[in-house]
């Protein structure tokens, strides 16, 4: 039987593992209230907090991000005391023995290991692992940010659909007032020719047609925001209109968004950290011919007390790989191939990012000349309407309907030209490495 010593041994070598999975290194489940009903009217804010973490694109990131760190673990675990326990049960016909019978020689050894150096290999493939576990984590950070802007272009979708319909409603509620007053008057008096009637009727029906589109892009629109939240079939009835002064800003210069983008784009920063990564996976590799010291303990309780026998054994091992040169070189230059990837991957993910810089800040741009075209053309509107309704008042013929109308095709545009400018600078933003800046929850009607 094993001695007290032995057995406390063999417990702590047992238990260890359990005691290092519950080590820090895995992520505590937030308290996100993500199974809340959708609040009524819901706001920005509300979607980006309750949307679901789980969301796909999202999910495989984590997965990543996961597995990296298994990778992590698995590196490190390399270091650790390795333990197994033999039990041989045994009979044995001992010729020191005047009898010569089978006599119980069973026996019970535990073995203990642990590597004490690699010189090096070790070091690297773990700083491998590390590089890439950190990349998967930026990379992870990078994609939510992402999917937060998805959510706010999906949901200022439905703030737009919503005006579309309002606007579109109200030019098929003028057709049709304006067709059925010449239907009426041609049918009582006949004031009008059948061919004004049904050019009235053309122009109801189209409109008709555009009202119906506009209604079915709300529902669009909204299954479209549920889906983005990983929520699907909770369609949102109102939502709140966003404050989103915080991207109140003039259009920047080029060359410097440039340069903040390349020096903190996300992307750019996890292909660092892989070829960061590959480095070490060489280094590894280049050290992979290198020894190993290995310290090693055995400790074996017999059934049967001989003086020849060793109870303990403790020695120190230094083992040197004479062969497989060719295999280590042929994974060498694998390893370096796949790092001139990572290079050309950088160098395309930069000029992916000069155009794409390009692109958004000459929107910007242009929005800021659409922006104020839309502005003015919403004073004029408002002046309009306001004529129209003196004269309407003063029962003076008045086209008042047409002039709500197009106040509100107004109000439209100049709300989907500010809507445009936010997700261009929330892109912007996210390429420079920054937070979305809507997350605070005042929001007005």
């Amino acid at each position: 039987m094993f001695k007290p010593a032995i057995l406390a041994v063999l417990f702590w070598i047992v238990a260890a593992p359990s005691f290092a999975q519950q080590s820090p290194g895995v992520d505590e489940v937030p308290d996100v209230k993500a199974d809340d009903p959708l609040p009524d009217p819901l706001t920005l804010a509300d979607a980006l907090r309750l949307a679901a973490s789980e969301y796909p694109t999202v999910a495989r990131y984590a997965a990543d991000r996961t597995l990296a760190r298994s990778r992590v673990s698995l590196a490190q675990s390399r270091y650790d005391v390795e333990a197994t326990v033999r039990f041989d049960a045994r009979a044995a016909d001992k010729a020191a023995d005047a009898d010569r019978r089978f006599r119980d020689d069973s026996r019970a050894t535990l073995y203990l290991s642990k590597l004490l150096s690699d010189f090096g290999v070790g070091r690297a493939v773990v700083a491998a692992a590390e590089a890439r576990q950190a990349g998967a984590e930026l990379a992870l950070d990078y994609q939510r940010k992402l999917h937060d802007i998805d959510i706010m272009a999906r949901f200022l979708d439905v703030k737009l659909a919503d005006l579309r319909y309002f606007v579109d409603d109200e030019d098929m509620t003028l057709a049709f007032l304006r067709y059925d007053r010449v239907r009426e008057r041609r049918e009582l008096f006949g004031e009008f020719a059948e061919v004004d009637e049904k050019g009235l009727e053309a122009v109801f029906r189209d409109r008709l047609v555009t009202r119906t589109r506009s209604a079915q892009n709300q529902r669009l629109a909204r299954n479209r925001l549920a889906l983005a939240m990983g929520r699907p079939g909770e369609l949102a009835d109102n939502v709140l209109l966003p404050q989103l002064h915080a991207y109140d800003r003039p259009p920047p210069e080029y060359d410097e968004i440039l340069e903040e983008v390349l020096a903190h784009h996300p992307l750019l920063q996890v292909n660092a950290l892989l070829l960061e990564a590959a480095d070490h996976a060489i280094r590894a590799l280049q050290y992979a011919d290198r020894p190993e010291l290995t310290a090693r303990l055995e400790a074996t309780e017999w059934s049967l007390e001989r003086g020849n026998r060793d109870q303990y054994v403790a020695g120190l091992e230094l083992e040197f790989a004479l062969g497989g040169k060719a295999a280590r070189n042929a994974r060498l230059a694998e390893a370096m191939a796949e790092r001139e990837y990572l290079e050309v991957d950088r160098k395309a993910l930069e000029y992916e990012l000069r155009q794409t810089v390009l692109e958004l800040v000459q929107s910007l741009r242009a929005l800021t000349f659409e922006e104020e075209a839309a502005r003015v053309n919403e004073d004029y509107r408002d002046l309009y309407l306001d004529r129209s309704r003196s004269l309407y008042q003063l029962e003076v013929r008045s086209d008042l309907g047409d002039s709500q109308a197009r106040q509100a095709e107004a109000v439209w545009r100049s709300t989907r030209v500010g809507f445009d400018r936010a997700l261009t600078w929330a892109r912007i933003d996210a390429m420079r490495n920054m937070p979305l800046a809507v997350h605070q929850p005042e929001e007005s009607q």
